[in-house]
């Protein structure tokens, strides 16, 4: 399935797939082979042409029993004909059956293996793959034919724009308890700490008996060491007369 899906695969090129045609290292496939009415053929458009496989499919393929390097990738048990009891390709139909049964498994709607290659190059364009990439990935000969997906995807995305208005707005962030104090760490983490707050820290607040201001002569009948009386009402009380 996901030679289909990230591979982008038509069904016949998935059928003649061979271990050959795969490099694990470099992450790439080379489709160089095809069937066509149950014999070999080129691929289509003539020219063999590289693929590149995303991590999942990489891993899927490592798992697989690996045969020679002209072994197809997919093979099966013949049941019935001339043939039966060894091991050879797939057909269209066994490629279709086993599908829909994963299909079938998983709840989703039975359908052929084309419509996989087209979810895969629908995804890619919703994702905004560079047209050009994406014709080198779904190995197009006319850049026409992949611009019919970025087309749907453009769609879509303008429907999903035209969704926002239905969608609701946010609800604004509830209000903190009156009583608290500025800086208080509520019930919402939010903190005045960092600069949100233009008060300084309580622990920060000298007593203003204790201030030291800068002397400019001593005030009457004061002679001290830099350290002026409390104050009172915001104002310097007066020393007393003897």
């Amino acid at each position: 399935m996901l030679l289909l899906l990230h591979g982008g695969l038509r069904s016949s090129e998935a059928r003649a797939l061979r271990w050959g045609d795969i490099d694990l290292r470099k992450g790439i496939m080379k489709i160089q082979h095809n069937y066509s009415d149950g014999e070999e053929a080129t691929p289509k458009g003539g020219v063999a042409a590289p693929v590149g496989m995303s991590p999942e499919l990489s891993a899927a393929l490592r798992a697989l029993p690996r045969g020679h390097k002209d072994d197809h990738v997919l093979t099966r048990v013949v049941r019935e004909g001339p043939l039966k009891g060894q091991v050879s390709h797939h057909t269209p139909n066994t490629i279709t059956y086993r599908l829909n049964k994963l299909q079938e498994a998983a709840g989703l709607e039975k359908s052929g293996p084309h419509r996989l290659r087209h979810a895969c190059l629908t995804i890619l364009a919703g994702r905004g793959t560079d047209p050009y990439r994406l014709q080198a990935h779904a190995r197009h000969s006319r850049l026409s034919t992949t611009q019919k997906y970025i087309h749907l995807a453009r769609e879509q995305a303008a429907l999903e724009a035209a969704a926002m208005w239905v969608t609701p707005c946010p609800k604004a962030a509830p209000k903190a308890p009156k009583g608290r104090e500025r800086g208080h760490v509520g019930e919402l983490g939010q903190t005045a700490i960092c600069g949100t707050s233009s008060d300084p820290p309580a622990t920060s607040r000298k007593n203003p008996a204790t201030v030291k201001r800068p002397r400019f002569g001593s005030p009457r009948g004061f002679s001290g060491g830099g350290v002026l009386p409390p104050l009172a009402s915001g104002c310097h009380s007066r020393p007393q007369k003897s």
